[in-house]
């Protein structure tokens, strides 16, 4: 769909927050495992910037991070173990 034919949300402001609060609860997905996520939102038509409170969740979790980083995760292994390069 060309992008110029697009409809308009009926209210901008609440369609604004809905995909806000979406990328908000990605970035806390992210923050578990150590990536710092930060974003900024503005309203070009009226030149103002969008705030929204970080949530206490978007501090990384350094320890859960060094544990999947040195593989003591809860994940288990991957079932296709990747072949030796060296033994070819």
């Amino acid at each position: 769909m060309n992008s110029s034919k697009r409809k308009l949300p009926k209210d901008i402001e609440r369609s604004i927050t809905t995909r806000a609060e979406g990328m908000m609860r990605k970035a806390m997905e992210l923050t578990k495992l150590g990536v710092r996520v930060a974003f900024y939102i503005e309203k070009t038509d009226e030149g103002k910037a969008l705030r929204f409170k970080t949530h206490s969740a978007m501090e990384p979790n350094w320890e859960l991070a060094a544990n999947i980083v040195s593989g003591k995760s809860e994940q288990e292994p991957p079932a296709v173990r990747s072949p030796d390069l060296r033994s070819t």
